[in-house]
């Protein structure tokens, strides 16, 4: 389905629902659009959030709209940025294939939302957009994304397509690392069974090239398999 990135006021969104974004013990996520929509449902939406009490990140849930000019109210808990450690971009999919999920059961058209987890938290933009642009397309829900700030309506563009590789930078344990044009790494897994890929937004504490004994280059066979792995992988 379609989705459109706009800056717009989220009021003026002709949307059937609308995403607040809150934390698993469900305070209101950081972000001017989350605020604003907090703001406008006052102490009705206080008391709805009382009642839920707790949402699991990577899940989402349906509330009453409470007074807000949307026929529907998806609350959603995404995730915090750990550096890549904990999968957090498969966690962010979760929020919005749930986010989705309810949506076509209730049978809401459009939906209306900020880009969950896009630079709040230490969460890489361009990744958090490209996400989100990938799980809108994969569903039959017409989606506003609100851009909030120029620099993030400018990324649009940037965000759809898989970022370049620049370098292979070697390998640690079961797992071969690319440097990638948005500033991430790439980890992909090296045994033939498998064809995960990782992202991270540096190198870890763990993962040292330079200074550990154990390391030895991959043969060139080798880094053009795992590059392929990571060019067909649906990040």
């Amino acid at each position: 389905m379609s989705y459109i990135v706009t800056i717009d006021d989220i009021f003026n969104t002709e949307a059937d629902a609308a995403v607040l974004g809150v934390e698993d013990r469900l305070d209101i996520s950081e972000g001017k659009v989350f605020s604003e929509l907090a703001a406008r449902g006052g102490e009705s939406l206080s008391a709805e959030l009382k009642k839920l009490r707790m949402l699991p990140v990577g899940k989402a849930v349906e509330t009453e709209p409470c007074g807000l000019p949307f026929e529907h109210l998806i609350l959603a808990a995404s995730p915090r940025w750990n550096y890549g450690i904990f999968d957090e971009l498969g966690i962010l999919r979760s929020v919005y294939r749930s986010i989705y999920d309810i949506s076509e059961k209730r049978g809401i058209k459009s939906i209306a939302m900020p880009f969950l987890s896009a630079n709040y938290y230490n969460f890489p933009q361009e990744a958090a957009m490209h996400t989100a642009f990938l799980e809108a397309d994969r569903h039959d829900v017409e989606t506003f994304f609100l851009a909030e700030k120029k620099e993030r309506f400018d990324l649009r563009e940037k965000a759809v397509r898989k970022p370049k590789i620049l370098y292979y930078a070697g390998y640690y344990r079961d797992y071969a690392a690319f440097r990638l044009d948005s500033d991430m790494y790439a980890f992909v897994d090296i045994r033939p069974e498998n064809k995960r890929v990782w992202f991270r937004s540096y190198m870890d504490g763990w993962y040292r090239i330079s200074d550990a004994k154990w390391y030895t280059p991959l043969p060139e066979d080798e880094i053009e398999r795992v590059r392929r792995i990571y060019e067909d992988y649906d990040w």
